[in-house]
Order: structure tokens, then sequence, then C-alpha cells
């Protein structure tokens, strides 16, 4: 902001200093006119005196310009390594939970599995005991199958490919419901065709981020998703109304070390879109997002990535 006003102030200098030079020549006629004597030495602008003073302001605004721009750059850097750090935390944070669902979930399952099989192997003439063996094993079998669809649909949204991007947040809702004890509304356009497979993709991700960190910190007790489109943009809004936060405080507290409003925050500007994040302690929070989209070239509208 400083490295801007210098700017500025230099600037007005340089046009204070253009303004006097070009002032007598206007004004000579007419003071020649009114009969007024004609003051030479009121037209410095062609004295060394001027010229070198015009050539420091000159130098002094490209110097602040340069300035101005190497902070901007700097900023911007700080931003990307802050989101690069955060994201390889995110991945090896995920990393470990994906290993703690195997070890937990589809390891132990996997050795009830094989435990029953050598039981039963062990007593094959006992019809009654293998019957109830095979019955566990059926059920463990059909835990490893829910384990590992659920891994899945974490790692990879294949519901996006099966449903579309409406369907799968759909399903991402129904979902929720289903294991929370959350109040969950929705208004969802169907917006298929509106965006590119990549730009649905992050679409989606950024409503799963809004929704867990909602799940994770928020303590609601309801959730209201919208996505609505309009004329040439797509409007997202994901609302709590939970214990909410200072929206300049994003990174402290609970939420430190995750993704979390940065993800959200980041996939946005991927998309070339906007956002607003709204909250106050006790007061809930609301995050917005509106992206433009355009014609493709074969016809359909897609996300404008060259829009920064």
């Amino acid at each position: 902001m400083n490295g801007r006003v210098s700017a500025v102030i230099v600037l007005v200098g340089m046009s204070v200093f253009m303004a006097i030079a070009v002032l007598p020549v206007n004004a000579r006629p007419v003071l020649e006119l009114a009969g007024a004597p004609a003051i030479d030495n009121f037209l410095f602008w062609d004295s060394g005196s001027f010229l070198t003073a015009l050539i420091i302001s000159f130098l002094a605004f490209v110097w602040f310009a340069y300035r101005m721009r190497v902070a901007q750059l700097s900023r911007r850097q700080a931003r990307q390594e802050e989101f690069s750090r955060r994201l390889i935390a995110s991945q090896e944070s995920e990393r470990k939970r994906i290993a703690a669902e195997l070890h937990d979930g589809l390891s132990q399952s996997l050795v009830i599995i094989r435990s029953r099989a050598l039981s039963s192997l062990n007593a094959p003439n006992d019809c009654e005991r293998a019957f109830e063996q095979h019955r566990e094993i059926a059920e463990a079998a059909s835990q490893v199958i829910d384990d590992l669809n659920e891994i899945i649909y974490d790692l990879a949204p294949i519901q996006l490919d099966r449903l579309g991007l409406t369907g799968a947040i759909e399903d991402l809702l129904d979902n929720v419901a289903d294991s929370h004890a959350l109040k969950i509304t929705r208004e969802l356009d169907e917006i298929a065709g509106l965006l590119s497979k990549e730009a649905e993709t992050n679409l989606y991700r950024i409503v799963q981020e809004g929704v867990n960190n909602i799940l994770k910190h928020s303590e609601a007790g309801h959730m209201a998703v919208k996505m609505k489109k309009g004329p040439g943009f797509i409007v997202l809004a994901i609302t709590d109304d939970g214990k909410g936060f200072v929206p300049g405080e994003v990174n402290a507290g609970p939420r430190k070390g995750g993704l979390g409003l940065t993800g959200v925050i980041e996939r946005t500007r991927l998309l070339g879109g906007s956002h607003t994040i709204e909250s106050a302690p006790g007061r809930g929070t609301t995050i917005s997002i509106k992206l433009s989209v355009k014609e493709k070239r074969n016809g359909g509208p897609d996300t404008d990535p060259d829009r920064r």
C-alpha cells in the first residue's frame, strides 16, 4: 500500500511539472493580447533544472513501480508457498487416514475372514459350526466391501461420471444425512454440460471440503447447500448455523494445519471465480462462490480458465 501511495505521489508530481511546463506556452498569446509584458524567464520548461527534475521524477516513478511489482510478486509467492505447505500436510494426513482405515477396517475384516475359514476347515464334519462360520465370513466380506467403497469414494469422486455434478452432490449430502445428526436442506440446479470435467471435479471438491469443514468444526445443527445457474454464471452457497469464526483468522484455532477454507479459496481461484466468506462467532458461516461460464467452441458452455 505504501508503495502504491508513493508511486501515485511521484506520478502526480510529474503531472504538475508537465502542467507547469506546458501552461506558459498556452498562456503567452493570452498575455500578449492583454497587453501584459512578456516574462521570458517564466518559461523554465526548457531549462536544464526542469529537465533534470523531470528525469529524476521519472526514474523515481519507475523505481517505485518496480518495488511495488516485486512486493506484489513476493506476496503472491508467499501465498502459493503457504498453500503448497498446507497441501502437502493435507496429503500426508490423508495418507495416514487411509492407512488407518485399511488397518482398522479392511485388515481386521480380512483377518476375521481368514480365521473363520480356517476354523471351518478344521471341523469339516460340524455342519452347524461351518454354517455359523460361513455366515460370519459373509458379514465380514460385506463390511470389507463397504469400507473399500468408502475409501474409493473419498479418493476419486466416481459418482461424477455416473450421476453428473448435481447428482454427485446430492449423493454426497445423502451420505452425510445418513451418517450425521444434521438437518440438511438443498437447492441444486441441474448444470450438466455447463462446466468442463476438470471444473466439475474442482467444484465438487469445493462442496466436499465445505461440508467436511462444517462436520469437523462448526458444531452446526443445520446446513444448507444451494447451487444456482444464471446467464453466464453459477453461484454456490454453503451455509451453516454453527459457532462461526472470525474470517480474518481462518488459519488459526482448530482449522490450522489442514486445507479447510484455504482449499476452497484456492480451488475457486483456479476456476477463475470469486468468493465471499461471511461469519461471526455464534452466528454461523456462509461461503459463496461465483463462477463465470462461457460458450465452448463446440457450442456448449464452459468455464473461462483465462479469467483471473
